[in-house]
């Protein structure tokens, strides 16, 4: 169901994707005995607030050329939903991005609003795991 990803201004970070996963939640209504419900949140946390989901290929642009060579948080909350049960977890993960060319950035097939975080799947990038640690590295 889609549900507008509104929320309170005074929310921060993990506070923002709990709250719009279960909202999307909420949208379900009443479930029955054998059902369950997972429904998620996905942001992109950078300079102290969420980036707003780009609506066009200029501001995609404009949003990785602000990621390259810094750090971000990317922040999920999955809320999971029975008829007598709710729980919302939450993760952080401390992303890295290498430098890139205005070339390597314009040859990126940009995903817009609809799918904005492919964008980390859509670069080809190696990426290093450790103690939830993400750093990506460009392949050459």
């Amino acid at each position: 169901r889609e549900v507008p990803e509104l929320y309170p201004e005074s929310l921060q970070k993990q506070e923002i994707t709990s709250y719009l996963s279960e909202l999307k939640s909420n949208a379900f209504g009443k479930l029955e005995n054998h059902q369950v419900l997972v429904t998620a949140d996905t942001i992109v946390w950078q300079n102290n607030k969420a980036l707003e989901k780009p609506l066009n290929e200029k501001e995609a642009y404009y949003m990785l050329n602000s990621l390259q060579g810094r750090t971000h948080e990317v922040i999920t909350s999955f809320c999971i939903r029975t008829s007598n049960y709710r729980s919302t977890v939450s993760d952080i993960t401390t992303v890295h991005f290498d430098d890139l060319t205005s070339e390597e950035i314009s040859s990126i097939e940009v995903a817009t609003a609809n799918n904005f975080l492919a964008l980390h799947n859509i670069l080809k990038l190696n990426h290093l795991i450790s103690s939830n640690q993400l750093i990506y590295r460009k392949i050459l």
